[in-house]
């Protein structure tokens, strides 16, 4: 169906469901984000909320005071670090600790800005240990504070770790603390000092052994935890995979994300202003491109043609840039497809014609020193005789000077004919021949060209003429002199350019209410080039030994003549097998 529609509808249609498109995107965009906005807002205060210690100290820093040295926390934010049993601890913008709350002590009073990264990234692991920290600025200071909260899987690791024994080279682990870990669906894995296991819980499915390399890809790969220590005083590590985190249910949203979805939601009608925008301008952007480009393409296409070089553009590839590596055009260019197959047509036509007026122009030169070597050489005989006869000091015999005579006067009848031939093809390419037409026996007609040319000295080298009609007597309107100039001019070329012993058949009979003319011969025959350039004008044939004196312009003439009786004329030749012309009049 796309196919059928013309140019202006496919432009119209396509325009249409963009916009379409557009209006529909930024209609979802908008209920899509509005529900997705006000709903979860709206589940964030519905549903139970659960304090997380990143909400414990984003609590802290919004309600507790500074006023100089003072520092004043907020007792409910105290509860909360209690109910979590951590600490909290507040460091100024020097790193120098300035309040804490139930801190221990290995945790330091002065922190160099990596150190508390450091703790922060990968906290105590070896007491299981956490760090959150937020920072709030009064009057220009920056106050940093630090919640600690123990881990509860790193913790109970420290447990196992701290109660492992060893008796008679065994491993031994409270069961109690077995039974914890089976709880919280966590595996065990004691290793020695060359990482080989000594002692496993439920980890059947885990390494063996581990070297240094394989350790420290497989705990960044794998969702474990490690602490090292001693143990009759060798080095032993303790690894156990833990579960995705036991901090509670995933679904139970925490007061910090409460408190951030107020803010949200501003942002969210920001993000559905600028997402409008951008949308457009992409599917803008893309339009442009599926619209533009060819267009583009198809001006450059042109402006190749103005100079010359008859080609679609071609990409890096050396393909047509509309076409797929398949073949077929591409989606963007099929739009279209009528200026598209116009500008195929027209580059293939002028490239055509750019192919045959190079060819006629070599043609042309070539005919012009051919015709200019014609009559250059019977102009010398002419002018050597008249000059020969003028001479004062001889006394010419009667028989000496008439033979003179004949010699120029012959030469004077070939550029007389020369000269004919030139404005009789230039009258026919013009239109300005007028042909004298009368009811005439077209088989009489061509029986009498064929007589002539028989007696014509020309004929000696071929060694049967035959003429055969399918009917006595073929009655048309042609103008019988330039007819048979036609006939004897595609006569003479059959007869020049063959060898000795060619034989050459006349035929005449209608053909669906027209007459047809056949010259056959079994000569030599012509390539495909030969047969291309026969009826131009200029051209004068190859396939002789000998140096042809004609003009160069009788097989123009013919066609020129043929087609000026109204009919058509057709050649089939091969080289070694002859050449047949058909002529079609009526």
């Amino acid at each position: 169906m796309w196919r059928r529609w013309g140019l202006p509808s496919r432009l119209s249609w396509a325009f249409l469901w963009r916009m379409l498109l557009i209006v529909t995107l930024v209609m979802f965009l908008y209920m899509g984000a509005v529900l997705v906005a006000f709903n979860d807002i709206r589940d964030l205060f519905v549903r139970k909320v659960e304090w997380q210690p990143r909400d414990i100290v984003v609590h802290a820093v919004r309600h507790s005071r500074i006023e100089g040295k003072k520092m004043a926390i907020d007792p409910a934010s105290l509860k909360l670090v209690n109910r979590k049993k951590g600490w909290l601890q507040v460091v100024d913008e020097h790193g120098q600790e300035v309040y804490a709350y139930k801190k221990p002590t290995a945790f330091p009073t002065h922190y160099y800005p990596g150190e508390l990264v450091d703790l922060k990234e990968y906290g105590d692991q070896q007491r299981g240990y956490h760090l959150y920290t937020w920072f709030k600025t009064v009057q220009g200071k920056s106050y940093t504070f630090i919640l600690g909260q123990i881990d509860v899987e790193d913790e109970l690791l420290y447990r196992v770790r701290v109660s492992t024994k060893r008796d008679r080279g065994k491993i031994r682990i409270p069961p109690a603390l077995l039974d914890e870990l089976d709880k919280k669906g966590m595996w065990l894995q004691i290793l020695d000092e060359h990482g080989t296991v000594a002692y496993h819980h439920h980890a059947e499915n885990q390494l063996r052994s581990y070297s240094p390399g394989v350790f420290v890809d497989y705990v960044k790969d794998h969702n474990v935890i490690y602490q090292e220590g001693s143990l009759d005083g060798q080095r032993w590590t303790w690894l156990s995979g833990i579960q995705p985190s036991m901090n509670g249910d995933q679904d139970v949203p925490t007061r910090y994300e409460a408190t951030k979805a107020e803010q949200y939601r501003d942002h969210i009608y920001l993000l559905i202003f600028w997402g409008n925008i951008l949308l457009v301008l992409a599917i803008a952007f893309l339009f442009g491109q599926q619209f533009g480009r060819p267009m583009l393409h198809m001006m450059s296409w042109i402006q190749e043609l103005a100079r010359g070089r008859f080609r679609e553009p071609v990409n890096k590839k050396g393909l047509p840039k509309s076409v797929k590596p398949d073949g077929k055009m591409r989606r963007s260019y099929r739009l279209y497809r009528e200026v598209m197959e116009a500008l195929k047509d027209l580059t293939h036509t002028l490239k055509q014609n750019e192919d045959q007026r190079r060819r006629l122009e070599k043609t042309r030169e070539d005919w012009i020193a051919g015709v200019s070597h014609d009559l250059r050489t019977p102009l010398s005989s002419v002018k050597g005789y008249a000059d020969l006869m003028a001479e004062e000091q001889y006394q010419w015999e009667p028989a000496e000077i008439r033979r003179y005579a004949k010699v120029i006067r012959d030469k004077a009848g070939y550029m007389e004919q020369l000269i004919e031939d030139l404005n009789l093809t230039f009258r026919l390419k013009n239109d300005s021949l007028p042909l004298t037409l009368a009811e005439h026996d077209l088989v009489e007609v061509v029986r009498q060209t064929v007589i002539d040319l028989m007696n014509d000295q020309r004929s000696e080298t071929v060694s049967t003429f035959t003429f055969h009609a399918a009917m006595p007597h073929i009655r048309l309107q042609v103008d019988k002199q330039w007819f048979q100039r036609a006939l004897k001019n595609l006569l003479v070329n059959a007869v020049l350019h063959n060898p000795p012993g060619t034989e050459v058949k006349v035929s005449v009979w209608t053909e669906n209410g027209r007459v047809a003319i056949q010259v056959e011969d079994s000569g030599r025959g012509m390539d495909e080039e030969t047969q291309a350039m026969l009826f131009e004008r200029y051209y004068r044939g190859t396939n002789t030994a000998k140096r042809s004196h004609g003009t160069g312009l009788g097989m123009a003439i013919a066609k020129q003549l043929i087609e000026a009786h109204g009919g058509d004329i057709h050649i089939d030749s091969q080289v070694g097998r002859g050449t047949r012309i058909l002529i079609l009049v009526g």
